[in-house]
């Protein structure tokens, strides 16, 4: 969201340097929390089913990152930064929201 909506006469060092700390900081949560996501899948399945449940969550996860990267670069082509990275934090929000929801209702069982 920093990137997005940084001024536009920032120093392109102080906005290089805060897409670098924003992947860093993305990388190590998403690398914190896949093991967490995958244990609770698999935990779900029946073991015959996993292997094919893996394989869909992996296609459809680089689906989803393929047609939402081709939509950002249509949108920053025209310098359009804000929207982008407004619908971004939207997804992770609403990601976040329902994966901690399913989460809550699913220990309980």
């Amino acid at each position: 969201m920093v990137i997005g909506f940084t001024p536009d006469p920032a120093d392109p060092t102080t906005v290089v340097s805060i897409a670098g700390l924003a992947y860093i900081l993305r990388t190590t949560f998403f690398n914190m929390s896949s093991p967490m996501v995958d244990a609770f899948s698999m935990g779900l399945l029946h073991p015959g089913e996993r292997a094919t449940a893996i394989g869909f969550q992996a296609a459809l996860g680089r689906i989803a990152a393929a047609a939402s990267g081709f939509l950002g670069v249509l949108l920053m082509s025209t310098q359009d930064y804000r929207t982008p990275f407004s619908l971004m934090a939207l997804c992770y929000a609403l990601s976040t929201f329902l994966f901690w929801t399913l989460f809550a209702t699913w220990s309980r069982r």
